[in-house]
């Protein structure tokens, strides 16, 4: 298990796990394992299978896919939940803006957390189906004003 607690104050500022109270959050951090990016390093690749999601702790992320950038990432947001939850190829590749740090949560991550503080794994999940259920509402927005082809 790891312990990173001093990273768990950037993420609570965040949406996912913002409901949870700051032990709490230090709780789920130190079972994740903690990852440091130089600028222009990639954290995840278009085509890669690795089940592992990432919260964001410090710095900045790019998501780009066809051939595009989707989506600036910074402290609290996550990336590759989508692999993470349904073991598919990860669709774009996230990259490092500038030196940034993330935590990965892996499968076997979950586990020991779902093991170890059931509860929290619960909230876990829960907050990260609020995150999906909130993206999800915000692509069906911005294709009901035809600005889905636009961003």
């Amino acid at each position: 298990m790891f312990d990173y607690p001093d990273r768990s104050e950037g993420i609570a500022r965040r949406p996912f796990l913002a409901d949870l109270h700051d032990d709490e959050v230090a709780t789920i951090v130190s079972y994740a394992q903690h990852r440091r990016y130089a600028g222009g390093e990639a954290a995840v690749r278009a085509g890669e299978r690795e089940p592992a999601m990432f919260i964001i702790v410090s710095g900045v992320f790019e998501v780009h896919a066809r051939g595009r950038r989707q989506a600036v990432l910074q402290a609290g947001d996550i990336f590759g939940e989508l692999s993470y939850l349904d073991r598919a190829p990860r669709s774009g590749d996230v990259v490092a803006a500038g030196v940034a740090e993330a935590l990965m949560v892996t499968p076997a991550t979950f586990d020991r957390l779902r093991l170890n503080e059931p509860r929290l794994a619960v909230l876990f999940l829960t907050d990260l189906g609020r995150v999906l259920a909130g993206r999800l509402r915000d692509e069906i927005r911005r294709s009901d004003r035809g600005e889905a082809d636009r961003t």
